[in-house]
């Protein structure tokens, strides 16, 4: 099975053929471990508070199957501040990107929530300002 989670602060990038679930929720989800082939984690940490963030790390880490990929795709606070000190983005620009988000973080603070136990990092991309993680369980 597989599974997006969102926000309720930002839903534009619902994937509509995909089961869902909000991660302020996720508690309450009856997902059995080990049991999700793919979990997609977009623009989701960043609009959570950091204990729903630090939450929704731990389910995808306990209901993520043998073999199963989670993705996670946000921005990355590092990346935004050296392109605007290096003005490849404006202080506008940031500005209108971090609006409405509450849990500003980089993409180093999520890879280092899984670095023990198995899950590992299959690929670490960053895109002007923000970043991509596939992780996979084995």
């Amino acid at each position: 099975m597989k599974l997006q989670i969102y926000s309720k602060n930002h839903t534009s990038d619902l994937l509509g053929n995909v089961q869902s679930a909000e991660v302020e929720e996720l508690s309450s989800a009856q997902v059995p471990n080990d049991s999700l082939s793919e979990i997609i984690v977009d623009n989701t940490l960043s609009f959570t508070d950091q204990d729903h963030a630090k939450a929704c790390l731990a389910f995808c880490r306990d209901k993520l199957r043998l073999g199963g990929e989670l993705i996670i795709i946000d921005i990355d606070i590092t990346s935004m501040c050296r392109n605007v000190f290096s003005k490849k983005l404006s202080v506008e620009n940031f500005n209108k990107m971090i609006k409405n988000r509450i849990n500003i973080h980089d993409a180093f603070s999520v890879k280092s929530f899984f670095m023990s136990g198995n899950i590992i990092v299959e690929s670490l991309v960053f895109n002007n300002e923000t970043y991509t993680i596939k992780f996979q369980k084995i």
